[in-house]
C-alpha cells in the first residue's frame, strides 16, 4: 500500500524547481536592492574641491556597477535588466571617469529594449555625454531631434533645461532664457518648471542685469508650485540683487529674515557672507567683520570662507585704502578654498596691487626708466585687475605733469648754478696774504664751530665780499689750527668747483629727460588717456579734445596717427611717420634694384645711416648680398656683411650670411639654395619684387615689472570727468620726408624705445 504523502512525492522535483526559481529571483531582487542602496548612497555624498565624487562614492558606484553586472550576466529574461542597464549606466557617469562607458551602456539599454520606459532619459543622458567628450553640436542635434518627438512629449522639458545649461555655459544667455521660458510658459506642472523659474532669474544675475533678476524672483515668490526651500533661495538672489543696485537697507532687511529661517548648513555661510558684504556697504565695518570672523571660524576650508576673504580685502583697498592688508588677504582666498571661483581674481588683483607699491627713493631725477615703470605699470594695474579706469586717466596725467616738475627743477638747478658761480668767481678773485695780522672785526669763522679755524683777513686793504663769508661759514668741514687762511680758501673753492660740476651734470641729464617727454613720454600718455576714454566714454568731448592737442602740438608723432586710427576705426599701427616713409623707400629700392642698379644702390647706401634699426639692417644686408652675387665684388659687399653680422639681435640676418660669408672669407661664390621653409621663416630672401625683411612693425613689447617697495597711489573714484591740462609742448619731430636726419634725436626713455604693440593698444 502505497504512502499517502504520495501524491506530494509524484510533484516533488516541480517543487524544487520552484522552490529554485523563487530563490533565485529573490537573490536577484536582493541584488538589485542593493545596488539602488550603493548608488543612493554614493549620490548623497558631498562631492570634493574638485567638483568630483570623493573616494567612498567612488567605491559605492563601484559597488552597484558590479551588482549590476551580476544581474545582467545571470539573467536574460528579467523584468529589471532594462533597469540593471540604466543603474549601472548613471553610476558609470557620475563615478566621473567612465563617460564612454556610460555612453556604450545607455546605448545598450536604448537598442535591447526600445519600448523601455527608461529610454527617453537614457536618450538625454547621453546627449550630455557628447557635449562632455567635446561633441557639442552632436548633443544639441540629439536634444533637437528628441524635443521634435511626440512620443517623449512628456520628458521635452527634461530635454529643455539640458539645452539651457548648454547655453548658459556657452554665455549664450538669450538662447538660455528662450529655453526657459519655454518650460516656464509650457510646462507649468513639472519639477524642471520649479528649476526653470530659478534659473532664469539666476541667468540674468549672471548677466549682470540685476533689474530685471531682481524681477524674475520676486515673481518667482508669488508663483505656484514652488517649494518653500526653491523660494528661500530666490529671496537669497533677491538680496544679492538688491546689494548690486544699491538698495541696501532692502537688502538688509531680506537677509537678515533669511539668517533666522535658514536651516540648511551648506547655505547658512553664503547668507551670513551676504549680509557681511550689505553691512561693508553701510559702513557698517564692525558688524561687518564679526560675520566674516563667525564664517571663518564656523566654515573653515570652504567657498564661502573664500569669499569672506576676498570682500574683507575689496573692503580694505577700495574703502580703507590699505593695500598691505588687502593683498594678505586677496592672497588667501585661494588657500583657503583653491577651487573657488574668486581664487584668480583674488590673486590678479593682488599682484595689481603689487604694483602701486613704488621702489625706495623713486624719483624721476634720479632715474626716469624705473619711475616711468612704475608709473605706466600702476596705471595697467588701474585700467585692468583693479577696473578703476579713473585712476588710470589720473597715473597719466601724473607722468604728463612730470614735466613742468622737470622744468622747475632745472630752473632751480640753474639758479643755484649762477649762484655758486659768482661765490667761486669772488673766492677766485680774493687775494689772501698768510702773514696778515688778525683783525677781531675782520674773523669769520670755518664751520661756524667754537674749535675752527678763524680766518683773519685785514679789509684795511682789501674788503672782504659778503659771498666769501657766507661761503666760508656754510662750511661743512672743520679745518684743523695748522692751516692757514691760504689753505682754508683752495680748500673752500674746490668744494664749490666740485658742486659745480655736479649741478652742470644734473641740468644736462634733466635738459635730456625733457626732451625724452616732448618727444615720447607725453605723446605716449596721451594716446594712452586718448584709448581709455575711447572704450570708456567715447562721447565725453575730453576724447575729441586729446585727439585735437596731439594733432596739433604733435602732427608727425606716431601716437597721433595712432589715436587718430583708432577713433577712425582703422587698425592701429605704431610707428614714426619717417621710419614708415623709410620702409617704403626701402620697398621701393628692392624693387628696383635689378631694373636700376645703380640708382637703387645710392638710395640703400643712405639708408645704411638710417636711425632705425630695422631699416638700417634691412639696407646693409641687401647691398652685401647685392654686391656678393650680383655685382660680384666680395671686397664691396664685406663691410655690409660685417656690419649685418656684429648685429647680435639680427638672428634671422645672420643665419643666412653665415652661410656664404663667415666674418672673414666667402664660403660660396653662386647664389645659395634657400628652401622656402627658410625663406618664410627668415623672410630675406631677395627676389624680382625685392627683399622682404623682418617687420620693424612687432618690436614693442609691454614693460617689464620692477615694483616692490611700499609706497602707494590711493584709488579714485571711477567717474572719468577729469580733465586733461594740455602743458603747450614744441613740436620736436623731423619735417623732412624723404631724406634721413643729419643728426639723430633725442633716443627716447629705454623702456619706450621699443616699436609696435604699445601697452595699451
Amino acid at each position: 500500500m502505497m504512502p499517502r504523502s504520495y501524491p506530494l512525492m509524484k510533484f516533488k522535483p516541480i517543487i524544487l524547481c520552484l522552490i529554485c526559481l523563487a530563490g533565485l529571483v529573490a537573490c536577484e531582487v536582493n541584488t538589485m536592492y542593493n545596488a539602488r542602496n550603493y548608488f543612493k548612497s554614493a549620490q548623497e555624498r558631498p562631492l570634493n574641491n574638485m567638483g568630483r565624487p570623493n573616494a567612498q562614492a567612488i567605491d559605492e558606484y563601484t559597488k552597484a556597477i558590479k551588482k549590476c553586472g551580476i544581474i545582467i550576466s545571470e539573467s536574460r529574461k528579467n523584468a529589471k535588466l532594462d533597469e540593471a542597464y540604466y543603474l549601472m549606466s548613471r553610476a558609470l557617469y557620475f563615478k566621473g571617469n567612465s563617460a564612454f562607458q556610460a555612453k556604450d551602456q545607455f546605448e545598450n539599454l536604448i537598442n535591447r529594449y526600445p519600448n523601455s520606459p527608461l529610454v527617453p532619459d537614457s536618450k538625454i543622458f547621453i546627449a550630455r555625454i557628447l557635449r562632455e567628450i567635446n561633441q557639442p553640436r552632436e548633443a544639441e542635434k540629439k536634444l533637437d531631434e528628441f524635443i521634435l518627438n511626440p512620443k517623449y512629449k512628456k520628458h521635452h522639458p527634461k530635454a529643455l533645461f539640458l539645452m539651457a545649461d548648454f547655453a548658459i555655459k556657452d554665455k549664450n544667455y538669450t538662447r538660455a532664457q528662450y529655453y526657459l521660458e519655454r518650460i516656464i510658459n509650457d510646462y507649468p506642472k513639472t519639477k524642471e518648471y520649479r528649476e526653470a523659474y530659478f534659473l532664469f532669474g539666476k541667468n540674468y544675475y549672471e548677466q549682470n542685469d540685476y533689474p530685471k533678476s531682481l524681477e524674475a524672483f520676486q515673481k518667482m515668490q508669488n508663483a505656484r508650485g514652488i517649494d518653500k526651500t526653491l523660494k528661500m533661495d530666490g529671496s537669497y538672489y533677491i538680496g544679492l540683487n538688491e546689494l548690486e543696485l544699491g538698495n541696501f537697507d532692502r537688502a538688509l532687511r531680506t537677509t537678515k529674515s533669511l539668517v533666522k529661517n535658514e536651516t540648511r548648513p551648506e547655505k547658512i555661510s553664503a547668507v551670513r557672507l551676504l549680509k557681511a558684504r550689505i553691512q561693508f556697504a553701510l559702513n557698517d565695518t564692525t558688524a561687518a567683520t564679526s560675520e566674516i570672523d563667525y564664517i571663518n571660524k564656523n566654515y573653515p576650508r570652504t567657498e564661502s570662507s573664500a569669499a569672506a576673504y576676498y570682500y574683507l580685502a575689496e573692503y580694505q583697498y577700495y574703502k580703507t585704502g590699505d593695500i598691505a592688508k588687502a593683498v594678505a588677504n586677496y592672497n588667501r582666498v585661494r588657500t583657503e578654498f583653491s577651487t573657488s571661483p574668486l581664487s584668480s581674481k583674488g590673486q590678479a588683483k593682488a599682484t595689481a596691487l603689487g604694483k602701486l607699491i613704488a621702489p625706495a627713493n623713486l624719483s624721476s631725477e634720479t632715474n626716469l626708466s624705473t619711475w616711468l615703470d612704475y608709473y605706466y605699470q600702476a596705471a595697467e594695474s588701474f585700467l585692468g585687475a583693479l577696473a578703476l579706469p579713473d585712476s588710470a586717466l589720473a597715473t597719466y596725467k601724473t607722468v604728463i605733469a612730470e614735466k613742468s616738475v622737470t622744468i622747475t627743477r632745472i630752473d632751480s638747478l640753474n639758479l643755484k648754478l649762477n649762484e655758486t658761480k659768482a661765490v667761486l668767481d669772488s673766492l677766485k678773485a680774493l687775494p689772501i696774504v698768510a702773514d696778515n695780522p688778525i683783525l677781531p672785526d675782520t674773523l669769520v669763522a670755518i664751520d661756524g664751530g667754537n674749535d675752527s679755524l678763524k680766518v683773519a683777513i685785514s679789509d684795511s686793504t682789501f674788503a672782504v665780499p659778503d659771498s666769501f663769508k657766507v661761503a666760508i661759514s656754510d662750511s661743512t668741514h672743520s679745518v684743523p689750527d695748522s692751516l692757514n687762511p691760504q689753505v682754508a680758501l683752495q680748500a673752500q673753492i674746490q668744494r664749490l668747483q666740485t658742486e659745480l660740476t655736479d649741478l652742470e651734470t644734473r641740468i644736462t641729464k634733466q635738459g635730456e629727460n625733457l626732451l625724452k617727454f616732448d618727444a615720447e613720454i607725453i605723446p605716449f600718455c596721451l594716446f594712452a588717456i586718448g584709448s581709455i576714454l575711447q572704450d570708456y566714454a567715447s562721447d565725453d568731448p575730453e576724447n575729441e579734445a586729446i585727439l585735437s592737442r596731439m594733432q596739433s602740438e604733435y602732427p608727425e608723432n606716431k601716437y597721433a596717427r595712432a589715436l587718430s586710427a583708432l577713433q577712425s576705426g582703422q587698425p592701429v599701427r605704431l610707428i614714426d611717420p619717417l621710419e614708415e616713409r623709410q620702409e617704403k623707400r626701402l620697398d621701393e629700392l628692392f624693387g628696383q634694384i635689378e631694373a636700376q642698379p645703380d640708382s637703387a644702390v645710392v638710395g640703400l647706401e643712405a639708408l645704411t645711416s638710417s636711425i632705425y634699426p630695422a631699416v638700417k639692417l634691412a639696407a646693409n644686408y641687401r647691398l652685401g648680398w647685392y654686391y656678393s652675387f650680383e655685382a660680384v665684388d666680395t671686397l664691396a659687399a664685406k663691410p655690409y656683411l660685417d656690419e649685418v653680422l656684429e648685429n647680435t639681435a639680427a638672428e634671422e640676418y645672420t643665419s643666412i650670411t653665415r652661410r656664404f660669408y663667415n666674418g672673414t672669407k666667402f664660403l660660396l661664390f653662386e647664389i645659395p639654395t634657400v628652401d622656402s621653409s627658410v625663406i618664410d621663416s627668415t623672410m630675406v630672401a631677395p627676389s624680382s619684387k625685392g627683399l622682404v625683411f623682418p617687420g620693424s612693425a612687432e618690436i614693442w613689447t609691454n614693460l617689464p615689472d620692477s615694483l616692490s617697495m611700499y609706497q602707494t597711489i590711493p584709488p579714485l573714484i571711477d567717474s572719468l570727468s577729469n580733465s586733461i591740462a594740455p602743458p603747450q609742448v614744441p613740436d620736436s619731430e623731423p619735417s623732412s620726408i624723404d631724406q634721413i636726419p643729419s643728426e639723430i634725436p633725442a633716443s627716447p626713455p629705454p623702456d619706450l624705445e621699443k616699436k609696435e604693440e604699445a601697452p595699451l593698444e
